[in-house]
């Protein structure tokens, strides 16, 4: 039996250009003995909106029965019957996708990026959007095809809209899409998922809805812009420091095993009255944070623990992490620098933050650690 990863875990929703991998893989797979194979996609109890999510099953399914047949002939086969007069658009799109894709081998093969940066140029990336995008307005009224080849543009759109640039800053070359407005087109790009009966984004459970995303993203539109949220008062570390950025740690992390390991909670001792409790129980990644705006910070957390009373050994881990290079930096705090009924903070010092960086915080393996608790991030600026 072989499992594989067909989809990007982290967000379905993005441009995935592992099409042509499918018969490959099934065929090495046969070469080592496999006699079962399990596809693993975007699909975890909902409706999940993923990248041309019924061309990757019609043509997973094909190959899972015949290894041998040939991925192009398939795949041409489905674009016409599928998307009819709009079938060009979405092959040249993939085709796009998968010259970008062979550029970067070194990152578009992950199954868990959050960004598409690290591989699909501006350039490739409008032109592709431009591409798929007038396909859908240009048959939006057909009952047939319109409403596949919207779904279609959701993917590159989403990325586009994921870029720290405002839409209106882009040199769009199609009529149409000249006065096209950052808010319009989210707004569009929501309501085309939720037609398509979308209502599931990623693998986690947290934050993870059409409207879900779309108000982290504007969310985080606004710190790329440096239009910096205050979530209470100035801590110590970042008083009087220009720049300097601090949030409530609810509202830029994503959260793993929620309900079960990681508990959003009220907490009186809190700057907002609000904090996240993270379970020592098998300590994985369940608190990543990703929303940052680019630069070198000093990265800071405020952190406190339920510990045992005569509690010793470290109590926290902070690991930034690269999810092209698979790099990683790990520092382990003591128990003597978490505060216990208050908020203490915890110094990661100096990290370069950017698309492909995820910082993530973890409970030490320590049974005197019972939980961590979470109020806000901190970051300051490194001159």
């Amino acid at each position: 039996m072989r499992d594989t990863y067909i989809a990007n875990f982290r967000k379905y929703y993005l441009p995935t250009p592992n099409w042509r991998a499918l018969g490959p893989d099934l065929r090495t797979f046969r070469s080592f003995g496999a006699i079962s194979v399990y596809e693993q996609g975007a699909w975890n109890g909902g409706g999940s909106v993923s990248d041309l999510p019924e061309l990757r099953t019609w043509l997973t399914a094909r190959l899972l029965w015949n290894p041998d047949l040939d991925t192009d002939t398939l795949i041409d086969e489905f674009l016409t019957g599928y998307y009819g007069p709009g079938a060009d658009a979405v092959r040249t799109y993939m085709k796009l996708m998968n010259g970008a894709a062979d550029r970067h081998p070194e990152v578009a093969g992950s199954g868990f990026l959050s960004t598409t940066a690290a591989w699909l140029e501006e350039n490739t990336l409008l032109e592709a959007w431009q591409t798929v995008e007038t396909a859908a307005r240009q048959f939006r009224n057909d009952p047939v095809y319109g409403p596949r080849l919207a779904m279609a543009a959701v993917p590159v759109g989403a990325a586009l809209l994921e870029r720290r640039k405002p839409l209106e800053a882009w040199k769009i070359t199609v009529p149409d899409l000249r006065k096209l407005s950052t808010a319009g087109y989210l707004a569009e790009t929501v309501a085309r998922m939720k037609a398509g009966g979308g209502d599931r984004l990623r693998e986690e459970s947290f934050h993870n809805t059409p409207d879900e995303w779309a108000a982290d993203l504007t969310a985080e539109m606004q710190v790329f812009n440096r239009v910096l949220p205050n979530d209470g008062p100035a801590p110590a570390v970042a008083a009087g420091k220009p720049g300097a950025a601090w949030w409530r740690v609810e509202r830029i992390a994503d959260f793993h095993e929620v309900g079960r390991k990681v508990f959003p909670e009220n907490d009186p001792a809190a700057s907002t009255g609000r904090a996240v409790r993270i379970v020592n129980d098998e300590p994985g990644w369940n608190v990543q944070i990703r929303r940052f705006p680019h630069g070198r910070f000093r990265f800071c957390a405020e952190v406190r623990g339920d510990l045992a009373k005569n509690a010793s050994g470290d109590a926290l881990e902070i690991v930034a992490f690269n999810w092209n290079s698979k790099e990683k930096t790990t520092r382990r705090f003591p128990v003597s620098k978490i505060g216990r009924s208050h908020y203490r903070i915890v110094d990661f010092g100096p990290v370069t933050l950017r698309d492909d960086l995820g910082v993530m915080l973890i409970p030490a393996r320590n049974p005197a650690v019972r939980n961590l608790r979470i109020d806000r991030i901190i970051l300051v600026p490194e001159r």
